[in-house]
């Protein structure tokens, strides 16, 4: 890669080939001699040969001409805020016309407020150079009027950003000293050039003048100011709200600060902060150093906010580096630039990050600058070839941040670049002025406040603080215990200090974080934690011993001397040992008041850390940590369970006890009771002034009555030789003290808003069920709870079997029927008692009776039948099921077809229910064996269960008599015969019978035959197995049919008789009407007579009337004296005229 090409030389032709902006004051720092006139710096290489003044670098015939000029009215904004709405600061870009002229350049205006033309320079009498001797324009009049500058205008007037005119008079030269002294010296050149200027500004619509004034001859600041002036007054007469700045170097110098930016004078300063370090110098680093032992870019900053507002002040920076040749690749190496090894040239930011990209990045964390080293031949015919060490130090993203950041934190008007352009096509450092000062991307600046070695207090204060452009609305800070992990301690604060409580005999180290109102939230400000033995390191602290330590730039007592620190001064080591003049020197970082540091400390300054014996510097803990070191230790209020009391005589928690340990023995002691407000209630001297653990108690009681209920601190104050120490703190009316250890009067019991008891009786019998019974009770601002059980007798407890308590919020206990021994308790009624007692002893209590029972209750059941046949023949097509418990029970009864349950009911002590052999859903189950099971429970929980088997046997049914009405006795033929029938639904041995009204057999159909399924019948001639006719009266058919299921019995009856009679009422009384319906197994010629007589009365007769077919009504009524036996007597014929005739008996009431 070639060597970095040079800056252009100038603006203006020779003058400013001879000195560029800002390049020659660096190297004095302040209170040194001012610069001279005569290069002191020069590179040692030859100077390329010098343009005529203000001869263009290009082609005359390449010039553009002038535009006409913008219409575009100046911006009536306020000076002090940037034009660009859009931009926190103003942003104040140098565009030379070397610049202007390259079509390449492309300008950001969003991040822009101000561009600033460099530069149109004047002569001793006040003229603008506008053209060269031979009448060619000059270079910086030429791109002033140039198309390509009325395009910039235009377009940035578009944008909202100002465009100024910069007005270049330099003295670094005798020859320039001179021709700036003859200017400044005339009243009348002043006025010309302030006329011509305002001139230039108008015709090109332009937004305000820049002056470089560079140096101000010695003996002429009133002058200057004076011009500063006329040219303020000259811009007004045009318009108001024209910019007018002018640019100073970072070493004030004679430049009038205060009187050229007083009222009717310019709104702002330019510092160009860059050339802190130039060609000559030695040891090489960054031209524009943030920190660092020298006068760096801070040191400037400061200087000048305490001559000017900071609303006045804009820090330029530098988009360009420099490259020297070194002795070696170290980081600040010796410079040896010049003929043999190649001079120090400039190098564009373009350029120097290409250069990185192929060498490696490196970093001065001192001077917060990147920087490079690369091996380079340089071949000259005096020399030959020689290979030298070639670095370059420049500015990139990371230390640009750095700087605005600064411009931030000391609010500075904004920020200025020399020069727009030298970022070449590369969009990151364009990015960054967005993020900075666009939008607020940027997070707070955080550090620790620095704390004592060792704290003596039982709780300390930690202090924080932080910078921010937007403003901090919250903190978060952590600490670390022993070296160990970071944890929270506090989250979104918006405190500056706090209360750390921390435990004796530990190390403690502190860090936090910031968020801002963009919501920009800072990373944590340190690692560092505390480390019992620390040492001189780098990375680690140094604590000075003596007053009068001198800091200079560099390990040697002849370096120049940067400031002076005193005994218990804290610093950083940043670099060393190194040892010169009999000492060992440290680089250190400091005096640090917070850490990381966020106010402007000497930063890479060097301390020696003096004699062996009598050491000025040693090492030291972090400033962010601190050693527990109290006196009062180990202080505790209350007790594990709370920290309240209820001074009120009633025995539970009258008092508050206080415990802590004595370090040493003590001259006096106090104990302080404060209100949350942090108002003194009393003081108490309690005496326990020798070492060791100590124990007091409180009463609560002051001037011999008890304190108002409410929260109180008790903090200890001891004295040791005149000085005082605290338990908790010095400072215990905080939040988090009167957290940890603030203490509550409280004489009032807690309200009862609620209890419940989970059942009134239990039966622990390990069963599962209702083995337990709970009790709670709620009531607000519980801090514990106990429990008792005790057997009644007659109404009374008698003396608690079972006790407990516990602490909590929550009163609540589950017995589980045991005596605190552990044996079982015996069956009974018991009284719980519960009860809950706030934090200070107060109780609220609630009382209950249970029963306990563990025996089961004693259940039956029976199903009626047990085997039935859910045919819908009306003959056992449903089935009783009952059952019955010896006390209260509750639970189901179910049809258990196996383990499936078919039905279920929810059961009482006592039931019946009626199942006709279908579902729920009323679909009809099959065939077979089914277990009726009854379930219940008494209160306790004691269950018990009983089966009841059960058979659905459909095998026979449907038996039926056709008719169930015949006569064959009369042996007439008419209705001589009855056919019994039955349906089988599966193959069975079957039995078929006909029995009397004794129950006596008569007649056997058959016995034991198999039938398969299906309808089957039987006709019976009323004959007995004799074969003569059945008296007369009625039978029954009995079929016995045996499956697979068993057996299964089915009766009919049937009536062999002329009549078959139903009187109602079936005993009738005196007064009563009997109504006989009369159904005539034969067909009758007439309606039958009935002869109706009642027991000594005489007979009454009747003929019945015809209902419908052979069936007849008759009714008599019944007289009194009558009662007994009675009879109806029925005669009647048949169809074919036989005399038929039947007597009925019933008894008269």
């Amino acid at each position: 890669m070639a060597d970095p090409r040079s800056r252009p030389e100038g603006a203006a032709g020779r003058e400013m080939a001879a000195a560029l902006q800002g390049s020659r004051w660096a190297v004095h720092a302040p209170g040194e001699p001012a610069p001279s006139a005569s290069p002191a710096d020069a590179p040692t290489s030859a100077a390329p040969p010098a343009p005529p003044v203000d001869a263009p670098t290009v082609d005359p015939a390449d010039v553009q001409p002038a535009g006409p000029a913008s219409a575009v009215a100046p911006s009536t904004l306020a000076p002090s805020s940037p034009a660009n709405a859009g931009l926190l600061r103003q942003v104040f870009g140098f565009l030379p016309y070397w610049e202007v002229s390259d079509p390449s350049v492309k300008l950001t205006y969003d991040v822009l407020s101000t561009i600033a033309y460099f530069s149109v320079g004047s002569d001793a009498s006040g003229n603008l150079l506008k053209r060269n001797a031979d009448g060619t324009l000059t270079t910086g009049w030429a791109g002033w009027t140039s198309a390509r500058m009325t395009s910039v205008i235009n377009t940035a007037h578009q944008r909202r950003t100002r465009v100024v005119l910069t007005l270049s008079v330099f003295a670094w030269s005798s020859a320039q000293a001179a021709k700036q002294t003859a200017l400044l010296g005339s009243a009348t050149a002043r006025l010309n050039l302030a006329r011509q200027a305002a001139a230039a500004v108008r015709d090109r619509g332009a937004d305000g003048i820049n002056l470089d004034f560079e140096p101000i001859a010695s003996g002429y600041a009133d002058e200057f100011t004076a011009f500063v002036r006329t040219v303020r007054a000259e811009l007004n007469k045009i318009a108001p709200g024209y910019q007018l700045t002018f640019d100073t170097t970072g070493y004030i110098g004679n430049y009038p600060l205060e009187a050229a930016t007083a009222a009717g004078g310019a709104d702002a300063v330019f510092i160009m902060g860059y050339d802190y370090r130039t060609a000559g110098a030695n040891p090489v680093g960054s031209i524009a150093p943030l920190t660092g032992a020298g006068y760096d870019i801070t040191d400037t900053v400061r200087a000048y906010v305490a001559r000017v507002p900071a609303s006045k002040v804009i820090l330029g920076v530098p988009y360009y580096g420099r490259a020297w040749s070194t002795t070696s690749s170290a980081l600040h190496s010796t410079n040896q630039s010049g003929a043999k090894y190649g001079g120090s040239t400039t190098i564009l930011y373009s350029t120097a990050v290409d250069y990185a990209a192929q060498y490696g990045r490196q970093w001065d964390a001192i001077e917060q600058s990147p920087w490079l080293a690369y091996r380079r031949e340089n071949c000259t015919a005096t020399y030959g070839c020689v290979t030298s060490w070639r670095e370059i130090y420049y500015d990139d993203r990371p230390s640009l941040a750095a700087k605005y950041d600064l411009i931030n934190r000391y609010a500075l008007r904004g920020v200025g670049i020399w020069a727009l352009g030298y970022d070449g096509a590369r969009t990151e450092l364009n990015t960054l002025l967005a993020a900075k000062f666009l939008h607020d991307t940027t997070a707070p600046l955080v550090g620790i406040r620095t704390m004592a070695p060792r704290q003596r207090d039982g709780g300390f204060r930690v202090s924080w603080l932080g910078e921010d452009i937007s403003g901090i609305t919250a903190y978060d800070v952590q600490s670390s215990t022993d070296g160990g992990a970071w944890t929270p301690w506090l989250t979104g604060t918006t405190q500056t200090s706090d209360i750390f409580l921390a435990t004796a005999g530990h190390g403690y180290a502190f860090r936090a974080r910031g968020r801002d109102g963009k919501g920009n939230l800072s990373a944590w400000n340190a690692t560092s934690t505390w480390q019992a033995t620390p040492a001189l390191a780098i990375g680690g602290f140094g604590v000075i011993r003596t007053d009068g330590v001198n800091t200079r730039t560099a390990p040697d007592t002849s370096a120049s001397r940067v400031a002076t620190l005193n005994s218990g001064d804290v610093v950083s080591i940043v670099g060393g040992p190194a040892t010169a003049d009999g000492y060992t020197w440290w680089q250190v970082s400091g005096p640090l008041r917070e850490w990381r540091a966020v106010g402007e400390i000497d930063e890479g300054v060097w301390v020696a850390a003096g004699p062996v014996g009598s050491p000025w510097m040693t090492a030291a803990h972090a400033p962010n940590s601190t050693l527990a070191d109290p006196v009062l230790r180990d202080f505790t209020v209350g007790d594990a369970y709370s920290r309240a009391f209820s001074p009120n005589g009633d025995g539970l928690r009258d008092t508050i006890r206080l415990t802590w340990t004595n370090a040493s023995a003590l001259d006096a002691l106090a104990l302080k009771v404060l209100r949350p407000d942090g108002s003194l209630v009393t003081m108490i001297t309690p005496g326990h002034l020798a070492a060791g653990p100590q124990e007091y108690e409180w009463n609560g009681i002051v001037a011999g009555l008890p304190v108002a209920d409410g929260q109180y601190m008790l903090a200890l104050s001891a004295t040791i030789a005149g000085a005082t120490y605290s338990a908790p703190s010095p400072n215990p009316v905080t939040p988090a003290q009167l957290a940890a250890f603030g203490v509550t009067v409280d004489t009032q019991a807690p309200q009862l808003t609620g209890s419940s008891l989970s059942g009134s009786a239990f039966s622990p019998n390990g069963d599962g069920v209702l083995d337990t019974v709970s009790a709670s009770l709620a009531a607000a601002g519980l801090g514990s709870w106990g429990f008792e059980a005790a057997p009644l007798s007659g109404g009374t407890p008698g003396a608690p079997i079972d006790t407990t308590s516990g602490t909590g919020a929550i009163a609540a206990y589950t017995w589980n029927g045991h005596a605190t021994d552990g044996s079982s308790a015996a069956d009974g009624a018991y009284r719980l008692t519960l009860w809950g007692a706030d934090p200070a002893g107060n109780r609220v209590t609630k009382t209950w009776d249970v029963t306990l029972d563990t025996r089961r209750p004693v259940v039956s059941s029976s199903a009626t039948p047990p085997r039935f046949s859910p045919n819908g023949d009306r003959t056992d097509d449903a089935t009783r099921l009952q059952w019955t418990a010896d006390e209260p029970t509750s639970g189901a009864v179910r049809i258990l077809r196996g383990t499936a349950t078919l039905r279920r009911w929810a059961a009482g002590s006592t039931g019946s229910i009626g199942w006709n052999g279908r579902t729920a859903a009323g679909l009809a189950v099959p065939d077979g064996r089914y277990t009726f099971r009854v379930e219940l429970a008494d209160p306790a929980g004691n269950r018990a269960i009983r089966d009841t088997p059960l058979v659905i046997d459909r095998t026979a049914g449907n038996l039926a008599w056709s008719p169930s009405l015949f006569y064959p006795q009369d042996g007439d033929g008419y209705a001589a015969t009855a056919r019994v029938s039955f349906k089988l639904t599966r193959t069975a041995m079957t039995t078929l019978r006909i029995y009397n009204s004794a129950g006596a057999s008569v007649r056997s159909a058959w016995s034991r035959r198999s039938l398969g399924a299906g309808t089957w019948s039987w006709t019976w001639n009323g004959r007995v197995a004799s074969g003569a006719f059945a008296p007369r009266g009625v039978y029954r058919a009995v079929l016995t049919a045996t499956s697979w299921l068993g057996t299964t019995t089915l009766t009919r009856y049937v009536t062999a008789d002329a009549f078959s009679v139903v009187a109602s009422p079936a005993s009738p009384t005196a007064g009563q009407t009997v109504t006989l319906t009369i159904r005539s197994a034969e067909p009758l010629l007439r309606a039958p007579s009935v002869t109706f007589r009642q027991n000594g009365l005489s007979a009454v007769s009747k003929a019945a009337t015809l209902v419908s077919g052979t069936s007849y009504r008759v009714s008599f009524a019944v007289v009194g004296g009558g009662a007994g036996p009675a009879t109806f007597t029925l005669s009647a014929r048949d169809a074919a005229g036989h005399a038929v005739s039947q007597v009925v008996s019933l008894i008269v009431g």
